[in-house]
């Protein structure tokens, strides 16, 4: 007991930590539609139709009450969703664990490696978009409501209990995301497949009132539905082989991912295979039909992986008009992967029931190379997933920056492809959010601003890096140039603001994000996390609001963590 809590309690730790380190607390695209929740919730003015009112062609219903609560107690701290994200994936490798001993004939040893392997596929990191967008817990909260109905299903618990419970999660599942609507039809094959063949009258009368509750549900989810006008039309492709192509791309992209680009060919070969082995599978289950024990057994495997198949096919349906490669999409991985996770307990259940004929000998060597194939494309792909996570944080970490500056220096590309795709929109809701005290830090306006750099002005100066040159970079244009540290960390600065002095005092008119490596600092300092510690800054004529004489330029090191300045040495002339 200690040792499955174990595998699953490690590969959470681990994911845990990486959020840590590369989750960012800045809402993202789609998270700043929550701001409207937000303020009626403020003001006491929340209404049914807020929580069902569609996000895209989703009802998110539940994810949005979870929103709600953790925005109460955190302030909306996006990171507090990404780890709630862990612990959805927590309950999903324990409901998986529970399916496992109760489905699987296996020694300890053997059981418990198998344990290993599922939750370490389950917590991949090849979900980074999900993992680092606080938003996409729906996705987790998806999986695991489809696990916690299947685990019910294969307890001992009354079929009452079983019926309302694997009902709920149905419902819950239906209200958090599109696709959610699959575990009617699923969870109800659970529940058939592992019926007693003798009872068909309680078979028929459970069906009913489930198909009964089904119906109801998916007529009120389309109650007043509405396409998004900027989504294709549905199965828009008049192609076959695009549609073949999304869904294997889709469904092979978990271990099939391992470079960088829109290449589709390992991951098609990998879904490829999947599909081929769903096939085998499926038709080895069909033959051996009449064997209760293994249909049994195999009803919940069948719809955990089939609610990867039937999901692949639901978004190739309605995404295929933005063409093949949006299948490899991360935040899909966390549907495709179940897939992958079931065929290796179909496979089992399979050899254990041909383990008395000719044929076992070979499925055993099948499992055996199955298990071996994926551990071999899971640790290929680990490194792009583990450098898209990095990526995906230092993106959003340069736009956290960029949002807290939004008064000051708008950087409208920076903002549309790190925060949100309408500068317009964006400042809207970051306005309103922090009037909510919702945004940490809070906007800098340039009083703000001002008032920071005089409080530093003479404190620490030179503490943080040097301000090293400034040259022009085409016709009315410049860069500025330095390194910078945070003093008490070594850590490269969030950012470099400029200023020139005026009467009243220094005047902020440039905001320098992009960064470069410095092997004499990182040396001078012996710390390699002192490399990326170079600055640049770009500034164009225009931006200075007094160009009547020489100006005197300066710099200071920004700490968003701390919200505070320090004054880099050096100050040079502009003339």
């Amino acid at each position: 007991m200690f040792a499955a809590l174990l595998a699953c309690l490690l590969p959470a730790g681990i994911m845990v930590l990486l959020i840590s380190r590369y989750g960012v607390n800045v809402p993202f695209w789609d998270e700043w539609n929550l701001v409207d929740l937000f303020e009626k919730a403020h003001a006491h003015r929340l209404s049914f139709a807020d929580f069902f009112a569609q996000n895209n062609e989703h009802r998110v219903v539940f994810p949005k009450i979870i929103f709600l609560l953790l925005e109460h107690f955190t302030h909306w701290n996006t990171r507090a969703e990404m780890f709630f994200s862990v612990f959805l994936c927590a309950l999903t490798a324990l409901c998986l664990q529970w399916v496992l001993w109760r489905t699987l004939r296996l020694p300890s040893p053997r059981l418990l490696m198998l344990m290993v392997i599922i939750n370490v596929l389950l917590f991949s990191p090849c979900q980074y978009e999900n993992w680092l967008w606080g938003y996409q817990l729906a996705c987790f909260l998806l999986a695991s409501c489809l696990l916690a109905g299947v685990a019910v299903l294969c307890s001992e618990l009354p079929q009452l209990v079983k019926f309302l419970f694997a009902g709920g999660c149905a419902m819950v599942a239906t209200f958090s995301g599109g696709n959610g609507m699959l575990l009617w039809p699923l969870l109800l094959l659970t529940f058939l497949l592992r019926t007693d063949r003798s009872n068909r009258k309680a078979a028929i009368r459970w069906s009913s009132g489930w198909i009964l509750i089904a119906t109801c549900a998916a007529g009120l989810y389309f109650f007043h539905y509405q396409k998004p006008p900027w989504h294709p039309p549905l199965a828009s492709s008049r192609n076959l082989l695009d549609y073949y192509c999304y869904i294997s791309a889709f469904l092979g992209s978990p271990l099939g991912r391992h470079e960088e680009g829109a290449s589709l060919i390992w991951p098609v070969s990998v879904g490829s295979v999947a599909l081929a082995l769903c096939i085998l599978i499926a038709g080895t289950i069909t033959w051996r039909r009449r064997d209760t024990a293994l249909l049994r057994n195999a009803a919940p495997w069948i719809s955990i992986g089939g609610f990867a198949l039937l999901s692949s096919i639901m978004a190739c349906i309605t995404r295929i008009g933005f063409g093949r490669t949006q299948a490899l999409e991360s935040r899909y991985t966390t549907f495709s992967l179940l897939l992958i996770l079931s065929l290796i307990p179909l496979g089992i259940l399979v050899e254990g029931n041909l383990r008395k004929e000719r044929k076992a000998l070979s499925m055993r060597g099948f499992n055996l190379v199955l298990v071996i194939g994926v551990i071999a494309l899971f640790t290929i792909t680990l490194p792009f997933s583990l450098r898209m996570m990095r990526r995906s944080g230092a993106a959003r970490a340069r736009g956290h920056v960029g949002l807290t500056f939004l008064e000051c220096f708008p950087e409208k590309t920076l903002l549309q492809t790190t925060v949100h795709p309408s500068l317009e929109q964006l400042t809207s809701f970051a306005r309103r959010a922090n009037s909510l005290h919702l945004l940490h830090p809070p906007l800098l306006d340039p009083a703000a601003l001002h008032r920071l750099m005089m409080k530093t002005k003479g404190h620490m100066v030179g503490a943080c890096g040097e301000f090293e040159a400034v040259r022009a970079s085409g016709e009315n244009s410049y860069v500025a140039a330095g390194w910078a540290l945070l003093p008490y960390s070594r850590r490269p600065v969030d950012g470099v603001v400029l200023a020139y002095e005026t009467a009243d005092g220094p005047f902020a008119f440039a905001l320098g994000l992009d960064r470069s490596p410095r092997t004499e600092v990182a040396r001078f300092y012996r710390d390699e996390a002192a490399l990326p510690s170079g600055w640049k800054a770009t500034f164009r004529d225009q931006d200075l609001v007094s160009r009547t004489a020489p100006l005197k330029i300066e710099a200071w090191a920004f700490d968003i963590d701390r919200l505070k300045l320090c004054k880099l040495s050096g100050a040079r002339w502009l003339d």
